[in-house]
């Protein structure tokens, strides 16, 4: 059963197959992604209608959990056509071109120091002779858009208007800092990244208003850096967050615990008087979210 899972799973990560749902890769990244269950029973032996050929204890019982994994799947592979390694030079130019503009539309820049960390098939080397096609194709244009990055930077025509919006833009957003788009751990000269970054690890977040870094999540929660003072009318909407995790509708926590705001016990001061308005409770300097 779980060398199904596995095969499936594996078989995901490829791209050839998809599901109709969030929900099996929700249960998969709670559970394990070889056992990832259901939890619904399988009908009992009582069940199983007179004459039928009974099915043998020890299969039903590994059953009884449910399918190895749960959901709808489908195929993404083409009954026809060659692999991705059996491509002609004119395939695998399309192939790079469709990874150029994956990659265009998370940075908006493409630079050989941005690519760095990308995986093999995304790395500058690769997709600069397609890149190249394209801005004689007239899709991307070279240029110096950010001073001090030693490398050719490309982006689309667009890119002028594209940076007066990003300047304008003011919505308050969270990302986790491991994010393809978090440019936490990013160390490329001539983008200024800013000191208060945390390390680029999933137990980490960043809220930003536009490109101004506002919070810092650490440690899962418990240590929170904020930089804005508590008069600032957009904190209540940058706290939210700690809530998130015990309120979501998909494997809520039990509890959540702030231990540390700026450095001092979170029950102290302005932000953790706001917190306490929005439902923590004062413990041992600590705040608590039941």
């Amino acid at each position: 059963m779980e060398a199904c899972a596995e095969a499936l799973w594996k078989s995901v990560w490829k791209g050839c197959l998809s599901s109709d749902s969030w929900e099996p890769l929700r249960r998969a990244l709670a559970q394990g992604f070889a056992s990832a269950q259901t939890g619904e029973e399988a009908p009992a032996l009582e069940t199983y209608p007179r004459g039928m050929r009974r099915i043998p204890r020890a299969l039903r019982e590994r059953w009884r959990s449910g399918p190895p994994v749960l959901g709808s799947w489908f195929s993404l592979a083409e009954d026809e056509g060659p692999s991705p390694e059996e491509f002609d030079p004119l395939e695998e130019d399309e192939l790079n071109k469709d990874r150029v503009r994956i990659l265009l539309g998370r940075w908006g820049v493409l630079s050989r120091p941005l690519l760095e960390r990308e995986a093999p098939c995304f790395s500058w080397s690769r997709l600069l002779p397609s890149i190249r096609r394209m801005e004689l194709a007239g899709e991307l244009t070279a240029g110096r858009f950010f001073a001090g990055i030693n490398s050719l930077q490309f982006a689309s025509p667009a890119i002028g208007q594209e940076l007066e919006k990003a300047e304008t833009l003011k919505d308050i957003y969270w990302m986790n800092a491991a994010d393809p788009a978090s440019p936490a751990g990013l160390a490329v000269s001539g983008i200024e990244a800013g000191g208060n970054l945390p390390s680029r690890i999933a137990s980490s977040r960043l809220c930003y208003r536009g490109s101004e870094l506002l919070a810092v999540s650490n440690r899962g929660g418990k240590d929170i850096k904020i930089c804005i003072p508590p008069d600032d009318p957009s904190l209540p909407e940058v706290l939210e967050f700690a809530r998130i995790s015990r309120t979501r509708a998909i494997s809520p926590e039990t509890k959540i615990i702030i231990e540390k705001i700026n450095g001092k016990n979170a029950a102290s001061g302005d932000y953790g008087a706001l917190l306490k308005e929005m439902g923590f409770v004062s413990d041992r300097g600590r705040l608590i979210l039941w």
